[in-house]
């Protein structure tokens, strides 16, 4: 058998095998990219939000900011009805908040006292704040009978007897 090499012809594809650019992993790399920015804005969203949950204490004035965050009960949620002073120990400071009740009172004061830090006083800028569960919740000026009839006034609440 006599085989003219002439009479052959080889074709070689020269193209890759596998290149991220071929139209199949194009689609999948299209994919990637866009799971990926989304990823990022979810997180760069949560971020942002956990960043503004303390926003309402900032850039308002104190007093502003004792109207609005003593008129929900820092215990179970409902409108403040009692204003009243109550110590902090680790501070050795007494600091005016406001309640639902004489025993939400009791559940701050016993978490001070314990040191449990379920509640507890923060210093920001110059203002006390009252935090629950690493929560800012409220506004606590210092005791002194000025400040005490002041809250009493912007909060509509009653001096604890």
């Amino acid at each position: 058998m006599n085989i003219n090499t002439n009479d052959l012809h080889l074709e070689i594809d020269e193209s890759p095998l596998s290149s991220p650019l071929n139209d199949n992993n194009n689609e999948s790399n299209i994919i990637l990219i866009l799971g990926t920015i989304f990823v990022l804005f979810i997180i760069y969203y949560v971020y942002n939000n956990s960043e503004k949950s303390n926003e309402n204490f900032e850039n308002k004035n104190i007093l502003q900011l004792i109207q609005e965050t003593h008129q929900l009960c820092p215990v179970m949620k409902h409108k403040t009805q009692l204003s009243t002073c109550i110590h902090h120990p680790k501070l050795n400071k007494a600091f005016i908040i406001s309640t639902c009740c004489k025993n939400c009172i009791q559940t701050i004061q016993e978490s001070f006292n314990n040191e449990s830090n379920e509640y507890t006083i923060i210093e920001k800028d110059n203002i006390f704040i009252l935090v629950h569960d690493n929560k800012e919740v409220q506004v606590t000026p210092v005791c002194s009978e000025e400040n005490i009839k002041l809250v009493i006034h912007l909060a509509k609440t009653k001096l604890m007897d």
